[in-house]
Parts: structure tokens; sequence; C-alpha cells
């Protein structure tokens, strides 16, 4: 399997989901975060180099709240998010302030479009049929959002050894200042 790693935002907060339909993946509650780099297929030199350079940063904790459910990812969507509602703009700012130091060292390519503060909670598997898709667009739409939460950790994300318990797995963490 190809190497995947990110930074991000862990997400704790308890988020009651209803049943997830068929050809839909609901993600684990050690899965969820807010992507703030994505590294991709890097090897772990180059992903730990990266971690070495956002830790210096110096974010706060931020406080958000999940609010709406968001389809994402390209021509076909797979991604079921929730999207950032109320704490918006800072967790952009931070976003923006990880992503900064790591493409000033070439360590991440700049991305045109602007932070798009979510969490993925589900996704839908790439075979689904468009009956399948169209359920589980439906079922997603039916979330029960308005979760708060407080990021107050940064870590290194990367693919779980098991992933039929969960999909990532944290490498490191470091709390934000307080």
């Amino acid at each position: 399997m190809k190497p995947n790693w990110f930074i991000g935002f862990p997400v704790r907060a308890p988020i009651a989901m209803p049943e997830a339909p068929k050809r839909v993946r609901l993600f684990a509650p050690e899965d969820r975060h807010l992507t703030a780099a994505f590294l991709g297929t890097v090897e772990a030199e180059r992903a730990w180099d990266a971690w070495a350079r956002v830790r210096t940063v110096g974010l706060e904790p931020l406080d958000i709240e999940l609010t709406h459910f968001r389809l994402l990812g390209g021509r076909r969507p797979t991604a079921l998010a929730a999207a950032v509602g109320d704490g918006f703009e800072a967790a952009a700012r931070a976003m923006t302030r990880v992503q900064a130091p790591l493409v000033e060292a070439g360590c991440l390519k700049a991305d045109r479009r602007p932070p798009l503060p979510h969490a993925t909670l589900a996704r839908i598997h790439r075979k689904a049929t468009d009956a399948e898709r169209a359920a589980a667009v439906r079922w997603a739409e039916q979330w029960p959002l308005g979760i708060r939460a407080r990021l107050d950790e940064i870590a290194l994300f990367t693919w779980a050894k098991d992933r039929t318990l969960q999909l990532f797995e944290i490498v490191a963490r470091e709390p934000l200042a307080q």
C-alpha cells in the first residue's frame, strides 16, 4: 500500500451517527479530523520533516461548530463531510498558518483554493451505484449536526496498520499553546 500522510487537527467531539447505508464507510471517532496540510504519498522522512516545521507554528486552540453537510471530492465525489460553520475563519487561518512554512520549504505545493475547514465523517465506496450514492447523500443530509468541538492539538496522521478498525493512525501529536 502506498504511504499516505497528512497533518490535521483531531476532532474529538462526540457525534452520534445513524447506521450507514450500503456502500458507505463510516469513519471511526479516531479518524475524524480537519486536514491542515495533505502531504500524500511522500516518504516517511519527508512527512517527519514537514511535521518538524509545523510544530513551531505556535497555534492556539480553536472552538468550532460542525453545522452542515458537504459532499466533496471532484467529479464523482466520495467524501461525506461536516462543514465548519462557527469558527470557520479561525480554522481557515490556522490551516493557512500550518501550510505556509511547508510551502516555503517545498514540502507542499501552494494551493490556489482557499482553505475549506471540514471533517470527513464517512466515504462512499468508489464502486457504489448511482442509487447507492443517492442513498448515501440522503443519509448524510440527515446527520445530527450543530456539534461544537475544541481543537486543542495538531497531529501527524498516516494509514492505520489495521484498516478494518480505523483508517488513520496518529503517529505524533502536539498540544496547541494555551
